[in-house]
């Protein structure tokens, strides 16, 4: 369940980091196959990493026959479906998720999203996601969500708030207060603490880049300066050598803020991913 894989959004099946994940969920759901946990794992595994959609929907079937009760096969089972029957089976299923167990973090943190995405009920979703975030402080994936529907609402105040409930972690807060600095000339971004940027776990963090771009525009900070810049950190978190799952967006946003600064020539996105891998790579972020 937690062997190392590749980040590389363009590795294929027959990496062997990958390969070797599967032998060992294959030889972990032989010696034990009554494991409901590691069976739904599996069948995330086969799902998102190898792709094979029917097979994982029917391991996932046998940890759901072994576990009818476990909340997390049933979120699994509603992620799938998102994909297999869209929105509104998504949301659902992540509903009986939560009659099943109302403190379920990861259900109520999509639903909640949910309502604000698509339902565009913005002040239920808030109440939603902070409900997750009382039951787990330590999740920044709530944390930024609730933050971006705040500053959906227009309620930076609020979104500052809530990006301030948990102090940085001390061995980062030197980098981090630089970055803040740099930060500070874009008002509203001013929301985003420490901990925002220097994060260690593995969470793709993909709103940031994204709000980040757009309150620069909003704001008529536009230069390639301190905005730009702080969109190419969050690049140079992920990888400095390639593009990837979790850091690509950053790449967009950077050429949409290429094209407000009045820079055509490099706004196009391909343009855009080669000059910030360039930059990355030179060292220069």
């Amino acid at each position: 369940m937690w062997g190392d894989y590749p980040h590389d959004a363009s590795a294929t099946s027959d990496n062997p980091l990958i390969v070797a994940r599967e032998r060992d969920f294959r030889q972990g759901a032989a010696l034990d196959p009554s494991n409901g946990r590691g069976l739904e794992a599996y069948a995330e595994f086969l799902r998102w990493i190898l792709e094979r959609p029917e097979e994982s929907k029917s391991v996932l079937k046998r940890a759901l026959w072994v576990d009818p009760m476990s909340p997390s096969a049933r979120f699994a089972d509603a992620q799938f479906s998102l994909f297999d029957n869209g929105v509104r089976t998504f949301e659902q299923k992540t509903l009986q998720v939560l009659e099943l167990d109302p403190n379920f973090v990861p259900a109520l943190q999509y639903y909640g999203k949910l309502r604000w995405l698509i339902e565009g009920r913005l002040a239920e979703g808030i109440q939603i996601i902070e409900h997750a975030i009382a039951l787990d402080p330590k999740n920044s994936l709530a944390r930024h969500t609730v933050m971006t529907v705040y500053l959906d609402l227009g309620d930076a105040k609020a979104a500052r708030r809530s990006s301030r409930r948990n102090a940085a972690k001390r061995a980062c807060r030197g980098a981090a207060r630089d970055a803040r600095r740099r930060l500070a000339a874009c008002g509203p971004l001013a929301a985003y603490n420490e901990e925002g940027w220097t994060r260690d776990d593995d969470e793709c963090e993909f709103w940031q880049s994204e709000a980040t771009a757009r309150l620069c525009v909003e704001n008529g900070r536009t230069e390639p300066g301190d905005c730009l810049h702080q969109i190419e950190v969050l690049f140079r978190q992920r990888s400095a050598a390639h593009l990837e799952v979790c850091n690509f967006r950053a790449a967009v946003y950077l050429s949409q803020l290429l094209a407000a600064a009045g820079q055509a020539d490099q706004a196009s996105g391909a343009a855009a991913c080669r000059v910030i891998v360039e930059r990355c790579q030179r060292g220069q972020v």
